[in-house]
């Protein structure tokens, strides 16, 4: 393949691409390492926010716990990335893809909750349920079914515009009360952004830099962007009283 390659950009023809696949340099046996190190980057953003929740976010703040799962849910997507993008197997491809479905799925579970302050346990359990329903309908069809790209990509793309609007409309409802209300809104237009990176796919320079990799290095800062600005919004809720920020919940 390496060979094939090589002659191609010697002749000034274009680099071809293998069962979907572009020719990348391995290293250490991992098939795509610049994406395989961008999606530990990315994993480490989320490990790195879990003792700024822990300090800086009372534990009986109502959404605490709900942000320290997102933390963990990050983890868990960017690590099955990681071994996605070393091997890819059809065991990994699952796990890589299924966690990223989970992980937009929860981001907009807790976002609901988050904006409607949703304090009922109850209520909380039944938003829960009508989110993880169709996430494991999804993963079925997946599965049993037929596993298509193209459907997959519809799915967690529409969740994912479903949460950015979410967070567009809470921002236009409190830019005049809080400094840092439209922090949420730039979060989701360069994640929005950084995804565009996969319609200009292109041969990867030097063998290692593909779009799909540097999709995976932009969005390391928004990261690290959201957690601020969830500590942010979590400390003017307490100090302006304007939320339940204990677990005496009402049924």
């Amino acid at each position: 393949m390496h060979e094939i390659t090589s002659e191609a950009i010697k002749e000034g023809e274009p680099v071809h691409q293998y069962h979907g696949k572009w020719p990348f340099h391995r290293l250490w046996g991992m098939q795509e390492p610049a994406s395989v190190l961008f999606s530990l980057m990315n994993g480490y953003m989320h490990l790195r926010a879990w003792p700024m929740l822990i300090r800086r976010i009372p534990s009986d703040y109502y959404m605490r716990p709900y942000y320290l799962g997102y933390a963990l849910v990050g983890m868990n997507t960017w690590l099955w990335s990681a071994v996605y993008h070393s091997r890819d197997w059809p065991s990994t491809e699952k796990l890589d893809y299924f966690s990223a479905g989970a992980s937009i799925m929860y981001g907009l579970f807790y976002t609901v909750i988050r904006i409607t302050h949703m304090a009922s346990r109850s209520a909380q359990v039944g938003w829960g349920i009508v989110c993880l329903v169709p996430l494991l309908l999804h993963i079925g069809y997946l599965t049993f079914i037929e596993f298509d790209y193209g459907y997959n990509m519809t799915a967690t793309a529409t969740i994912g515009a479903i949460h950015n609007l979410w967070w567009v409309g809470w921002s236009i409802m409190h830019w005049r009360e809080r400094p840092y209300a439209w922090e949420p809104t730039i979060c989701g237009l360069l994640l929005t952004a950084a995804m565009c990176l996969e319609l200009f796919d292109f041969a990867p320079l030097w063998g290692i830099l593909d779009a799909h990799s540097l999709w995976h290095l932009a969005t390391v800062p928004v990261i690290s962007m959201w957690y601020k600005f969830l500590v942010k919004d979590a400390e003017w809720e307490i100090r302006n009283k304007k939320s339940v920020i204990s677990h005496a919940y009402k049924d």
